[in-house]
């Protein structure tokens, strides 16, 4: 894997609760996705909402909503030196282990805490919704570290994360993934899809 740095750029955004969003511009290779996310999560920091595109050019711009475990803006420096830092290594290697990361982080419950049972957990593929993607929608409780996951069963599947709507409300997450085969083609083969979700099923309970 070369050694490249994305271009991270922190701004603040003040309609949802002066919470910092951070877009990154980036190749789309090497599961970036899961690797910011798994930063984040790494540092504490919570995604409350994304926007994730991909161009033509494999050129992937992703937006990133965040605040700290307690849903608090992330003004601190520290957290931002410390995610840029984890992230800086991530897209050095090959293979970054990110659980000795998330080992490493100070657990703080976040309001409110879903029961499994009060909000079980949805995998389901959308077929009908566009022509050229296939859309994967996911619902379930948000935990720290919850889209690295499910980045980690998207990528493992080969396939390609073109865009995505990421939404966390009151503890719920709530996310559509834009997705195409190796090729850029829409993936309709009930083998592979079902695959895929009980993929993502195991890596969110896990």
């Amino acid at each position: 894997m070369p050694r490249f740095r994305p271009i991270v750029h922190w701004a603040q955004f003040y309609p949802i609760k002066a919470t910092p969003r951070s877009p990154f511009v980036t190749w789309d290779r090497y599961h970036i996705f899961a690797r910011v996310t798994g930063s984040f999560a790494a540092c504490n920091l919570t995604i409350l909402k994304a926007d994730i595109f991909t161009r033509a050019d494999d050129i992937a711009i992703e937006t990133f909503y965040v605040a700290t475990e307690r849903l608090e803006a992330a003004t601190d420096p520290r957290d931002r030196a410390s995610f840029e830092k984890i992230l800086a290594q991530a897209m050095g290697m090959e293979q970054f282990d990110f659980t000795k990361a998330f080992a490493k982080r100070t657990v703080k419950p976040r309001f409110p805490v879903y029961d499994p049972s009060e909000l079980p957990t949805q995998v389901s593929i959308d077929l009908r919704a566009s022509r050229t993607h296939t859309l994967l929608d996911v619902q379930t409780a948000d935990y720290p570290g919850l889209l690295y996951r499910i980045a980690c069963a998207i990528a493992d599947a080969g396939l390609n994360l073109v865009s995505a709507r990421i939404t966390t409300e009151k503890g719920a997450a709530l996310d559509t993934f834009y997705l195409t085969d190796e090729k850029g083609k829409k993936m309709e083969a009930e083998e592979p899809l079902a695959a895929l979700i009980e993929a993502v099923r195991k890596r969110i309970a896990t």
